[in-house]
């Protein structure tokens, strides 16, 4: 993921996320805030934050000081690899991984999360198992179209879904 500012981020497995900003080299693990050394994708979204999916310990999400790890206890499912991040043109946060699909949207902000000192932003998130909607059953990889509808396949599978935001609706292909 190349930064706003430049800076270049990758991921790696088992050894975090690794920055280089032109000059040097940072790297950081788990000991630093970041959930899991297996991080799998990365995104910046609109308000610089750094996104990670990682493979076993949720999706973490650095502002340029400290890491956030989300967790169970934040709304994810437990036992899920991510293998995919994004972000829509409404500013949600969408991940991927195991037939299942989460959304964070960083503009809702509960009191637990005011008082507890996490800054602006939301602080849980929103978990939809493919028994609830027609998604594929395997890594739920995604891209977002230039209209603003969402793609997404699964490792493994044949078909591809489409969902629109706008009108609510699934298609499967």
């Amino acid at each position: 993921c190349e930064a706003s500012d430049g800076s270049l981020y990758f991921t790696t497995w088992g050894h975090g996320v690794l920055r280089f900003d032109g000059a040097r080299w940072t790297r950081y693990t788990n000991a630093d805030g970041l959930g899991g050394n297996s991080a799998v994708e990365i995104l910046e979204s609109r308000d610089g934050s750094i996104w990670v999916a990682s493979w076993d310990k949720g999706i973490s999400r650095f502002d340029g000081r400290k890491w956030r790890t989300y967790t169970a206890r934040d709304g994810l499912p437990e036992k899920v690899a991510f293998v995919s991040i994004w972000q829509t043109a409404d500013g949600t946060v969408w991940a991927g991984g195991n037939g299942t699909l989460c959304r964070f949207d960083p503009s809702t902000r509960s009191t637990s999360s005011e008082q507890a000192g996490l800054g602006q932003g939301g602080d849980r998130w929103s978990t939809y198992p493919s028994e609830q909607i027609p998604l594929p059953g395997a890594n739920i990889l995604s891209r977002v179209a230039r209209g603003g509808a969402i793609w997404f396949c699964g490792w493994g599978q044949e078909r591809a879904f489409r969902f629109n935001p706008a009108a609510t609706r699934w298609t499967v292909y």
